[in-house]
């Protein structure tokens, strides 16, 4: 094309040429054969005009091509871009889907032990436990039990303590609701909120759905309803690429569990049977994320109305 286009520009010259030894020509002479020599000088003008428009025509061309190579070139690109948005979630993830947990087997006293651990250890960060309750609404607001510090918050005798301070906290809580289970429960309650809210339960999610168990983010909200309702979410950064030294990833599960106080009479999922939901995300904080969901999680407080938390 290019070859063409030097191939015009050279004509188009070599008329200009001839225009000008002709226009030198007619010059010249009588008036009578300036006359005579008037036609040759129109056709040679429309002859120059019709390369000049030839000429324009192919570089025209050759210009509209040459940006359909380019948009061509740039073709997988944008779709690759596209590709991203739309991208499947890591491993076997879903947008969202269901997920049955198990508690340890109450015969297990090492497993329950070593749940416990993890919740005093978590308790004692006193930043990744979030409460929503009837009295208690503000995003951030942690779970104001007492928590052992250092080396004795590892030990049997700290997480004892976890849990008699825990236990009181949530005895306060129940007691406040009217209408609410026998008080005689709640050592039950405490104990699967206790086995939610520690390791074991994440990292046999990542396993089950084939997702990298890298130590991203993770933040746990305990949530009672003004009925009594009694239910807990786990936060926490997925990523399907592992980035040493990365906190954050670019999707976040939130996994919600059904009532774990088991009212009579009341319908729902069974308690272990949770519900989560993978979203892909810029945030890298997951704080922020949770305070995105304090309405809908004030909406269930309120009315016991979780599906568009749980949706959400």
């Amino acid at each position: 094309m290019a070859a063409l286009t030097k191939s015009a520009a050279a004509g188009a010259t070599a008329f200009l040429q001839k225009t000008w030894e002709t226009w030198s020509f007619v010059e010249g002479g009588s008036s009578s054969e300036r006359s005579q020599r008037g036609p040759l000088l129109a056709l040679v003008v429309v002859l120059l005009l019709v390369v000049l428009v030839v000429a324009a025509l192919l570089l025209l061309r050759w210009w509209r091509r040459r940006g359909q190579d380019g948009q061509a070139a740039r073709r997988p690109l944008i779709s690759g871009v596209e590709a991203g948005r739309r991208r499947t979630f890591p491993g076997k993830l879903a947008a969202s889907g269901t997920f049955k947990l198990e508690d340890p087997d109450p015969a297990d006293n090492q497993a329950i032990a070593e749940r416990r651990r993890d919740f005093t250890r978590i308790l004692s960060t006193n930043r990744d436990i979030w409460i929503f309750t009837h009295a208690s609404r503000s995003p951030g607001a942690v779970l104001p039990v007492d928590a052992p510090s250092g080396s004795f918050a590892a030990t049997e005798e700290g997480a004892d303590r976890s849990y008699s301070h825990f236990k009181t906290w949530l005895e306060g809580e129940m007691a406040a609701l009217p209408g609410w289970l026998d008080q005689g429960q709640i050592p039950q309650l405490v104990d699967r909120l206790m086995f939610f809210i520690s390791a074991t339960p994440g990292f046999d999610f990542k396993m089950h759905h084939e997702i990298p168990a890298v130590d991203l983010q993770a933040k746990y909200v305990i949530m009672v309803s003004k009925t009594g309702q009694v239910r807990a979410a786990w936060y926490a950064f997925v990523t399907d690429k592992v980035t040493p030294g990365a906190t954050s990833g670019p999707f976040v599960v939130k996994l919600v569990t059904g009532d774990l106080a088991q009212l009579a009479g009341r319908g729902g999922i069974a308690p272990d049977d949770c519900t989560y939901t993978t979203s892909a995300t810029r945030e890298t904080d997951l704080g922020r994320i949770i305070s995105e969901h304090a309405e809908l999680i004030s909406t269930g407080v309120d009315t016991d109305d979780w599906q568009p938390y749980l949706r959400a």
